[in-house]
């Protein structure tokens, strides 16, 4: 059972069409944040270079796209997801966890599954 902190949510992938897409949570994770298509988003990191199924730096996608949004780093002790949500109102964000970049929007998790229990490695906020 889902609670209210996390919504099962593809980006747009399915309905975009991407079906067999993996690897694909940098592609997820943006267009949400930025309110882009699935489809928008996943061309952007083509040109960036990513390949179809294959995993991108978000970090560097981001350096390159969204230069003035610098992401907030976490040193020990680094926080857990949860522990992040429940200290920190997130309106429009993504965190990385190790292997793993999701979107947040209003503290609540958008995402193919639950990664509350993660720690938190960068977190950039979407104006």
């Amino acid at each position: 059972m889902l609670d209210e902190g996390l919504q099962i949510n593809d980006g747009g992938r399915n309905q975009s069409g991407y079906y067999g897409e993996s690897n694909d949570c940098t592609v997820r994770a943006y267009a949400l944040a930025a309110n882009l298509s699935y489809d928008t988003a996943h061309d952007l990191f083509q040109s960036f270079g990513r390949g179809y199924g294959k995993r991108c730096s978000f970090e560097g996608f981001m350096q390159v796209r969204e230069p003035n949004i610098k992401p907030e780093q976490f040193y020990k002790p680094r926080p857990r997801v949860k522990t992040l949500l429940k200290k920190h109102l997130l309106k429009n964000a993504v965190i990385r966890v190790r292997g793993h970049v999701f979107c947040v929007k209003n503290n609540i998790i958008l995402d193919m599954s639950d990664k509350r229990n993660c720690i938190v490695l960068q977190v950039w906020n979407f104006n």
